[in-house]
């Protein structure tokens, strides 16, 4: 099978086209002319989808979120990753404080930051990838209907990786670390904790992964600096230790 992922760690050969600049919304996010035209019924969005060939895909964003800017500028600015999502899924941007009616998969009516909220989706980004029919999705509720998440931030390797691994379906027989461990690339910085031993500022939480997809005792972190920031902000209870170190 044809990784486009590891195609990426190359670069991009030189005279490449370069995607279009993305452009801000009224409401503060930044747009892809490609994004899904929605009426914001999901039922109706994933059996259009399925009709397509393509896997369903919601990805969160709010205003002023510098991640979400650099997912625009870094990630849909290549052209390899904007085709491959292009002729793959249908992607639905949605408003973590949006107000906009949203018609869930089981037909209840909610705003965007409830649909959220419901969902609990925390941060942005967010990418939450379903699976391809209704009967996949019938007597599960919230976070149980997705098919994999992608939380938080990430490169186009591991970004790339994650809708190659929902397009091939992987997520039936392999969790997304095995697969990324399977390409020889893994997050970078990461470390341990018990969720009821740690308490995190709000910095921490703005500058990390809480990632559920992988093990819920990890923390993924973007830079070696950011694990020297956790490390100097994180408050920790009963004299308990974050370990932080970088993985081999």
């Amino acid at each position: 099978m044809f990784s486009l992922a590891a195609a990426l760690v190359a670069g991009r050969p030189n005279g490449a086209r370069a995607a279009a600049k993305p452009e801000m919304g009224d409401d503060g996010l930044y747009k892809q002319p490609w994004f899904l035209e929605s009426f914001l019924e999901l039922a109706e969005d994933l059996k259009q989808t399925t009709k397509d060939g393509k896997r369903l895909a919601i990805l969160w964003e709010q205003r002023g979120c510098p991640y979400c800017h650099a997912l625009h500028e870094v990630n849909f600015a290549d052209p390899a990753v904007v085709d491959y999502v292009r002729a793959n899924f249908n992607v639905i941007q949605l408003n973590l404080w949006g107000a906009r009616e949203v018609v869930d998969f089981d037909g209840q009516r909610l705003t965007e930051k409830a649909l959220a909220h419901k969902y609990r989706i925390n941060f942005t980004p967010t990418l939450q990838f379903f699976p391809e029919t209704l009967t996949e999705i019938e007597g599960k509720k919230d976070q149980a209907r997705e098919v994999a998440r992608l939380p938080g931030y990430f490169r186009n390797f591991h970004f790339v990786a994650m809708f190659e691994y929902v397009r091939e379906k992987l997520y039936a027989r392999m969790d997304f670390q095995e697969y990324i461990r399977e390409k020889g690339q893994r997050p970078a910085f990461f470390g341990f904790f018990k969720r009821k031993d740690i308490f995190l500022n709000r910095f921490v939480r703005r500058n990390m992964f809480i990632d559920d997809l992988f093990d819920p005792s990890h923390l993924f972190f973007r830079d070696r600096l950011m694990v020297r920031e956790v490390e100097a902000q994180a408050v920790l209870s009963d004299e308990r230790t974050l370990l932080l170190h970088v993985a081999s």
